[in-house]
């Protein structure tokens, strides 16, 4: 019976916060890019497109499954290589690195953290 309850609040939570997730955002600051960014998230599935900044020539830059890790202080989403900082319909990614440890996610944005905004309906 115990394995039974910990199963079930183990799987409803995991629902719960894939369902919290689902739906659009868009970069904050149309600046940061020479073009516009937006995140969709649906049942555990991510794109990432770009745009330019009138929102037209949607292109996809890449998709797949979302993960969620949650460490009791912070929650995380994992899109493929990207890892993301997840707070209040926020998602914070660190763009690039530093000499040490030198990355870039999207060269089409000079900002070291983008800020993705979830849109309201």
């Amino acid at each position: 019976m115990k394995v039974f309850i910990f199963v079930f609040v183990f799987l409803s939570s995991f629902f719960i916060y894939a369902n919290n997730f689902d739906g659009s955002y868009s970069l904050s600051n149309k600046d940061d890019c020479n073009k516009m960014l937006s995140i969709d998230i649906k049942n555990n599935f991510f794109s990432i497109y770009s745009m330019n900044n009138n929102l037209e020539n949607k292109k996809l830059i890449i998709k797949g499954k979302l993960e969620i890790l949650n460490n009791g202080t912070n929650i995380y989403l994992k899109m493929n290589a990207i890892e993301a900082l997840y707070y209040k319909n926020t998602i914070v990614i660190q763009n690039s690195g530093n000499s040490m440890n030198n990355y870039t996610y999207f060269d089409l944005c000079d900002s070291k953290y983008l800020n993705f905004n979830k849109l309201l309906k």
